[in-house]
């Protein structure tokens, strides 16, 4: 079928962007964590002992939809006219899953698919993971070896996020709980900026009542009103702590043993110093610990890393 648009430039315009937001709003509204092709960083940020990230660009994901693009899309300006091909959809299962998901009925594969494309990354699979799970120790053997302090500085943690799979903010919780000396762990505050997902209202404030009845007053919710970007989410959280270190993280991670120890001893030793630790991935799809193999970093003048 071909259809034939008279409109506008502006509205032209209007029309195209206003359609790909309703077939992949989730995608559009944020971004992705990426993998090394498309990530914004080849570095982890200081989020935790593993980092999630995700690995698809979003031409792929659409194309493994089932969305073959505008099809031949073509503008004339002399006539203001817009003849558009359209295409019908099809499922298919993406490629990422066929390493897991053999098993999946048809109704899983999509619910699989469609938790893809609203989070980035396997979601599906991380809701079928325990929040309590295991991940190997990928500490060097002189880094086992290191003893630390008996008497260190409290440390308040700070779990910002926007839209994220509750479950993957579940896993974070209770690993920083489970693997941080509780005499150390001062409280845990999450940040919501703004999330639009219906399971980060009601279900998020009865996580945390859960949370808290184990231990109290630990959690602390603070929920914006309007999005404020990352810089004024961090600040409002800073400004809600109590310890006397505060370690401010993405909510897409899981801390190891051992993870806190040694940035407080570092920081006891001299508080002028910047403690940069390296950090171990979690794969999107599989959510497997690859670890970060050992590298000497740095910072041009600019901060910016090197």
């Amino acid at each position: 079928n071909i259809l034939l648009v008279f409109y506008t430039n502006g509205t032209i315009h209007r029309l195209i962007v206003d359609g790909f937001h309703k077939e992949g709003a989730a995608v559009v509204q944020r971004p992705l964590y990426l993998e090394k092709d498309v990530h914004h960083s080849s570095k982890f940020h200081p989020t935790g002992r593993g980092n999630l990230r995700a690995g698809k660009s979003l031409k792929l994901i659409l194309k493994q939809q089932g969305h073959v693009g505008w099809g031949a899309a073509e503008f004339h300006p002399g006539r203001k006219a817009l003849k558009v091909r359209l295409v019908p959809k099809r499922f298919s299962l993406p490629s990422i899953f066929q390493q897991w998901g053999k098993g999946l009925s048809e109704a899983q594969q999509k619910e699989a698919q469609y938790l893809f494309l609203e989070f980035g990354y396997n979601a599906f699979l991380s809701n079928r993971l325990p929040f309590n799970r295991s991940i190997p120790d990928t500490r060097y053997s002189r880094c086992l070896q290191k003893t630390y302090p008996a008497q260190l500085p409290s440390i308040s943690v700070i779990l910002i996020f926007m839209n994220e799979a509750l479950s993957v903010i579940q896993r974070a919780i209770t690993s920083i709980i489970n693997r941080t000396p509780p005499q150390l762990l001062k409280e845990i505050i999450l940040v919501d900026d703004f999330s639009s997902h219906g399971e980060l209202k009601a279900r998020l404030d009865e996580m945390i009542k859960l949370y808290n009845r184990n231990y109290p007053l630990l959690l602390k919710l603070i929920r914006h009103t309007k999005r404020r970007g990352l810089a004024q989410a961090r600040n409002i959280g800073l400004e809600a702590t109590t310890a006397d270190v505060v370690a401010i993280l993405d909510a897409h991670i899981e801390v190891n043993i051992g993870w806190a120890e040694p940035i407080l001893s570092r920081i006891q030793e001299d508080h002028t110093v910047v403690v940069s630790p390296v950090f171990d991935n979690i794969n999107f799809n599989t959510f497997e610990l690859e670890k970060y193999e050992l590298a000497a970093d740095g910072f041009d003048w600019k901060l910016v890393p090197v």
